[in-house]
């Protein structure tokens, strides 16, 4: 599974099953979001930062990311 893209990259903070991956930006390493899994949606979601900025590549990444660990 790609966890690296150009902007972005995913780290494990909690062990799949059910894993939570915090997004960092590649630049600065700082969190500006999470993946977790949703129950109520049964699915995994992404949380952005409220102070953040996401391009479509961006957010394509995310979604790249999360059809890899569903």
């Amino acid at each position: 599974m790609k966890t690296r893209f150009k902007f972005i990259n995913f780290d494990n903070v909690v062990p799949h099953p059910r894993g939570v991956w915090v997004i960092r930006n590649n630049a600065s390493d700082k969190i500006i979001g999470k993946v977790e899994w949703y129950p109520r949606w049964r699915m995994y979601v992404a949380d952005f930062d409220e102070f953040s900025i996401w391009s479509s590549d961006c957010l394509n990444d995310v979604a790249e990311f999360i059809k890899g660990i569903g």
